[in-house]
């Protein structure tokens, strides 16, 4: 309770609370159970496989949707389209790399059809976030060593206040201090207290992580800015920055680009490729050319948080040589 109560103090609006589980995966699978989500679920192609996996974990059916090609999410007007034409009890809306988008109209779209909304932002503690609005909507973030905010391993759950014993119930089995589950049900997720004690430690210094991640996306968004045909955020209070995440125009480029680099000695990783397109278990609502194009195309260059001076100029370096070495501009 120490660590959720710490938590709840610097990232919750009032009148919400943190509820911690044993990862984000079983985090969201909760939230799902307690907002009483057994059927469809909407969820973007360009993720992680750990989304679908909570959907199916929570007992419901993912139905996978296409992304936008700006904010490499799921937009409002697809989600409003999606809810009026199918039979969707929820969403699953995740943050692209920690990167906050604006989700009010998608709020609002949930509203509106009577939907749960649950956003997945499991990179994003740390970065500002806008109070939940009133209905049937939580936010979930990810505690796991490659995250900003790194415990070795769990998940937070962000929701209003009262819905804190439902969550509860969710991750213990469907029980609270030893009841009957009274008509719910749920799974093994609560967190270890060896892990709380460990992010007890973490709040301490996470200011400072904070600030060296940024001071290192900083600079590389001033390198970026020497090569063209290239997407990426340039807002740093947007993110707390798990990695940089910078789209090049085609897959061939990206290809290259990683080669280069790890020639070099620099691990970048292309992120979601596959897509959960054709993912086992699934539904689509139809094609998700974006998702594919994205997953093909976008490079992750790596942030940590005890990361140095030297460091930093020396991954500035490599990317440098391995961009200026490939044409950006597909003939």
């Amino acid at each position: 309770m120490q660590f959720e109560n710490a938590l709840t103090e610097r990232y919750c609006a009032p009148g919400e609370a943190i509820t911690l589980a044993a990862n984000a995966t079983a985090g969201i699978a909760a939230a799902l159970i307690a907002l009483g989500v057994k059927g469809n679920v909407l969820i973007p192609a360009f993720t992680f496989p750990a989304t679908l996996s909570a959907v199916v974990m929570a007992g419901a059916r993912p139905w996978v949707l296409d992304v936008d090609t700006e904010t490499w999410g799921i937009s409002a007007d697809a989600l409003e389209q999606a809810l009026r034409t199918g039979n969707h009890e929820a969403a699953l809306v995740v943050v692209p790399f920690g990167v906050r988008i604006d989700l009010r109209r998608h709020f609002e779209a949930c509203t509106r059809y009577g939907a749960a909304l649950v956003v997945d932002n499991a990179p994003g503690l740390g970065a500002a976030a806008a109070p939940l609005p009133a209905g049937r909507f939580m936010e979930v973030y990810s505690l796991h060593a490659t995250k900003p905010f790194a415990i070795g391993e769990g998940g937070a759950i962000r929701a209003h206040r009262g819905e804190s014993e439902l969550l509860r119930r969710a991750l213990n089995f469907g029980l609270l201090r030893g009841a009957p589950p009274n008509g719910t049900w749920g799974i093994n997720g609560k967190m270890p207290e060896i892990s709380a004690a460990v992010g007890l430690a973490v709040l301490e210094d996470f200011g400072a992580m904070l600030a060296a991640r940024r001071r290192a996306v900083s600079r590389y968004i001033a390198a970026m800015r020497a090569h063209s045909g290239l997407a990426y955020v340039d807002e740093l209070d947007r993110s707390p920055w798990q990695t940089f995440p910078v789209l090049l125009p085609s897959a061939e480029m990206l290809d290259e680009f990683i080669a280069r680099a790890a020639a070099a000695g620099l691990e970048i990783r292309n992120c979601h490729r596959p897509t959960l397109e054709d993912w086992p278990g699934a539904t689509k609502t139809g094609p998700c050319p974006v998702s594919s194009s994205l997953s093909q195309r976008m490079a992750c260059i790596p942030v940590y948080s005890d990361i140095t001076r030297r460091e930093i100029s020396t991954i500035i370096g490599i990317v440098d040589a391995s961009l200026a070495g490939i044409s950006l501009h597909p003939a």
